[in-house]
């Protein structure tokens, strides 16, 4: 397990944190996102709708059986903050393995 703590769908998967490489974590998302510019009315309904089914049980279970993926809803404002802390740390470790295009 990549993540920082065990995933509710694979409790018995220890982290790699848990089996000894301390500061390794590499996380998945997946998001509904909407072009920037998007008016903030618009953005505020889209995460509420978005919540809103998030609690509902059979999406919950639908998404949990795709993947074991937890659940987050961040805020708009909140998910802008993980992209952006993801941005910085893979463009630390790509020059750090120094990975180029070709």
């Amino acid at each position: 397990m990549t993540a920082s703590r065990r995933a509710s769908a694979l409790p018995e998967v220890p982290t790699l944190d848990e089996l000894g490489l301390k500061g390794f974590e590499l996380t998945q998302w997946q998001a509904v996102v909407a072009p920037d510019g998007t008016p903030k009315p618009v953005v505020d309904l889209l995460y509420r709708e978005v919540a809103k089914a998030l609690k509902m049980p059979d999406v919950v279970e639908r998404l949990a059986t795709q993947g074991g993926n937890e659940l987050v809803g961040n805020t708009p404002d909140e998910f802008a903050q993980v992209i952006k802390n993801d941005l910085v740390k893979y463009a630390k470790l790509i020059k750090a393995a120094k990975i180029q295009v070709q």
